[in-house]
């Protein structure tokens, strides 16, 4: 069994590995970043450190359908990096969970990129997120796969195919 925190994004029941949450806190105001992708909700001071914000909301539900400036949860995830907040609606129950299933192949794609498992639950389907995936996809190391149509992208020069 896997100990899991809920937490909501609009309709969405996600979940964070439990070992992998630092703390939750509320009432943090971010300040924006100039010229940052919309998933950087700003930077937080978490006593006395400064810390990335990235809405998770904003991620999910796409830049143009971002909250119009709820404040969110913060579920603050150490990372190699150093700390990251990720801002969501609510945070629910610490559940334990089987191993769960992978993400399935119709999941949207903006989804697929940071779920790593899906948990089948009497009450929700819960989908199991990896925090280092946000953080990569948001610094734009990983980006989010391409819509369905979409065409590829160019190779760079030199790079192998």
């Amino acid at each position: 069994m896997t100990r899991v925190c809920t937490v909501r994004v609009g309709p969405l029941a996600l979940a964070i590995a439990a070992e992998a949450v630092q703390e939750v806190a509320q009432g943090l105001e971010p300040v924006p970043v100039p010229l940052a992708p919309p998933v950087v909700a700003g930077l937080v001071n978490l006593r006395g450190h400064v810390v990335t914000a990235l809405d998770l909301r904003a991620h999910l539900r796409g830049a143009a359908d971002a909250p119009a400036g709820g404040p969110g949860v913060h579920v603050i995830v150490p990372l190699p990096e150093g700390p990251l907040s990720l801002v969501v609606d609510d945070v629910g129950d610490v559940l334990d969970v089987g191993p769960g299933d992978p993400p399935p192949d119709g999941l949207a794609p903006r989804l697929r990129a940071l779920v790593d498992r899906v948990h089948d639950r009497d009450d929700a389907i819960l989908l199991r997120l990896d925090p280092t995936r946000h953080a990569r996809h948001a610094r734009g190391r990983g980006a989010a796969p391409p819509p369905a149509g979409a065409p590829p992208a160019p190779t760079p020069a030199g790079a192998p195919p």
